[in-house]
C-alpha cells in the first residue's frame, strides 16, 4: 500500500511540469484529472545506457513506472513521447539520437502493459529549442522565465559551466497528449 504513495511523491516532487497555459504550450501535471489535447508534461531526466542496445538506466525506472501508472489510470489518453537534444553535433545525428531515445521509452511502456496503439515516439533533435515556462535552475545557475535556449543565446554565455547548464535544459523528454479518446 505504501508504494503508490511513494509514486505520488515522486510525481509531485520530481516532474518539472505544472498546470499553466503559456504562450506556446499548455502543460499538465500527472495528478490532473482533466486533460487537453496537445498539452505537455516535461519529464525529469531519463538516463540512457548508450552502449549495448540503448537500455534505460535502472535509476530511471521509478520515473518511468510512475508514468506507466499514470497511463494505466487514464486509459483514454493517447500520447507522444518526444525527446529533444541540444544543438551540438554528434557522430550520429541529433535526430537519430532523440528518435532512438523516444522509441526506447515507448518500448519500456509497452513492456509494462501499455497498449502500443496509445503511444507514439518522436525524436525532435535540436529543432525545438526550449522556451522556459518558469525560472529554472541547472547546475547552480538560474535561467529566467521566457528565455529561449537557441544557439545564439547559449553561445553568448561566457562561462563554460553555465553554457553546459543551458544545454542540459534543452535536452529533455516531453509527454504530449495527442488525443483523449482511446478505447480502453
Amino acid at each position: 500500500m505504501k508504494k503508490p504513495v511513494l509514486f505520488i511523491c515522486i510525481i509531485l516532487i520530481g516532474f518539472q511540469s505544472f498546470s499553466q497555459k503559456s504562450r506556446d504550450k499548455t502543460y499538465f501535471l500527472l495528478t490532473d484529472t482533466v486533460f487537453t489535447e496537445s498539452s505537455y508534461c516535461v519529464l525529469p531526466d531519463i538516463i540512457f545506457i548508450l552502449s549495448g542496445g540503448w537500455g534505460i538506466d535502472f535509476s530511471s525506472h521509478g520515473i518511468l513506472d510512475s508514468i506507466v501508472l499514470f497511463l494505466k489510470k487514464n486509459p483514454i489518453l493517447i500520447v507522444e513521447i518526444g525527446c529533444h537534444t541540444d544543438f551540438r553535433p554528434i557522430p550520429m545525428t541529433n535526430d537519430t539520437l532523440s528518435q532512438r531515445k523516444a522509441m526506447r521509452i515507448v518500448e519500456y511502456f509497452i513492456e509494462k502493459g501499455i497498449d502500443p496503439k496509445r503511444l507514439t515516439a518522436k525524436g525532435y533533435g535540436e529543432h525545438e529549442p526550449r522556451k522556459l515556462e518558469k525560472d529554472m535552475e541547472s547546475r547552480g545557475f538560474t535561467f529566467k522565465k521566457g528565455t529561449l535556449l537557441i544557439p545564439e543565446y547559449i553561445n553568448s554565455i561566457a562561462d563554460r559551466k553555465e553554457k553546459e547548464a543551458a544545454h542540459d535544459l534543452n535536452r529533455r523528454t516531453e509527454m504530449k497528449i495527442l488525443r483523449v479518446d482511446a478505447k480502453p
